[in-house]
């Protein structure tokens, strides 16, 4: 039973690490997702930026500001639309290492479970085997006590028979 509990101990073991490794893994996979979610914001704030600057611009009467402005806001919603991409496929790539972790987790829950169960099981077969010897010693000594006093019911007989 101990060497079922000792396996059980280094599957539980194992299957922690697995667990640790997948969430090491779905944590980095969000701490990618934010850095996209980081670049797309800058470029929200340079699209901003480079429409207010047309504006200004257009406000100055300055066509090759109003152009370089247009450029601008061209430029940051193209490199915008190319993160929108890159974050849909991080948060697909998040959503697979979330669902990975949580599977690992599930699994490291039972497997403790288990160890659990085999320890308890083992500690009820110590349990029996020290209760069954405690038992054989009464018995042992009981039969023994037994014993010597009919023993000793014997000789005292032959001690009062008549000679």
């Amino acid at each position: 039973m101990r060497e079922r509990k000792k396996m059980f101990m280094r599957l539980a073991k194992l299957y922690g690490l697995v667990e640790e490794a997948r969430s090491a893994e779905m944590r980095r996979a969000a701490g990618l997702v934010v850095e996209v979610d980081q670049a797309i914001a800058t470029q929200d704030t340079s699209i901003w930026a480079s429409h207010a600057a047309g504006r200004n611009a257009l406000f100055q009467n300055d066509q090759l500001g109003w152009k370089q402005a247009e450029a601008g806001v061209l430029l940051a919603g193209s490199a915008r639309s190319q993160l929108a991409d890159i974050r849909e496929e991080r948060i697909e790539s998040h959503a697979s290492a979330s669902q990975q972790y949580q599977t690992s987790r599930i699994q490291s829950e039972q497997m403790s479970r288990l160890l659990e169960d085999a320890t308890m099981a083992a500690d009820t077969v110590e349990l029996r085997r020290t209760q069954a010897a405690a038992d054989d010693r009464y018995l042992s000594r009981r039969r023994w006590t037994e014993m010597r006093a009919t023993e000793s019911t014997d000789k005292t007989v032959e001690i009062i028979r008549p000679v």
